[in-house]
């Protein structure tokens, strides 16, 4: 059996010093993910699943794999969700204003002729892939992370 770590003395907040999720952070989340919902999502992994997988005799690779990794991971995937959403929007605006093809250029060709059955056409597509992109994500969400529903 493995035995068990006796941490040599604690956080402010009662944790053990050792085994704190700032220093999980340390080797290898910050360099493996730059965004900040992953560390903002690392915070809240339960203690007491990384102590156990380090008292089990889990190396440090280990834990971020098996551990880390899956407690982050419906945060993160929503994170993405959501991200996807302002990206579309950038993508839509891009096209408004300086592209040669696309919706939004379609869109703005539309507005100069008064054909506002067009417009209104560009503006459902547009709806319709952001509801695809975002359904398509959930649906990700709920095969990979069956777990968190």
């Amino acid at each position: 059996p493995a035995t068990p770590r006796a941490p040599a003395c604690r956080d402010s907040d009662g944790r053990p010093r050792g085994t704190s999720l700032s220093r999980a952070a340390n080797f290898g989340i910050e360099k493996a993910w730059r965004h900040p919902s992953e560390k903002h999502a690392v915070k809240f992994v339960p203690h007491e699943l990384v102590e156990t997988a380090l008292t089990l005799g889990g190396r440090r690779q280990q834990v971020l794999l098996r551990v880390i990794t899956p407690c982050i991971a419906p945060q993160v995937l929503d994170a993405y969700r959501i991200n996807m959403a302002s990206a579309w929007n950038l993508v839509i605006v891009a096209e408004l204003v300086a592209a040669t093809e696309g919706l939004g250029k379609r869109i703005s060709l539309a507005q100069r002729f008064l054909r506002t059955d067009e417009i209104f056409l560009g503006l459902i597509v547009i709806g319709l892939i952001g509801l695809a992109i975002d359904l398509g994500f959930r649906l990700l969400m709920r095969r990979s992370c069956a777990w968190a529903n």
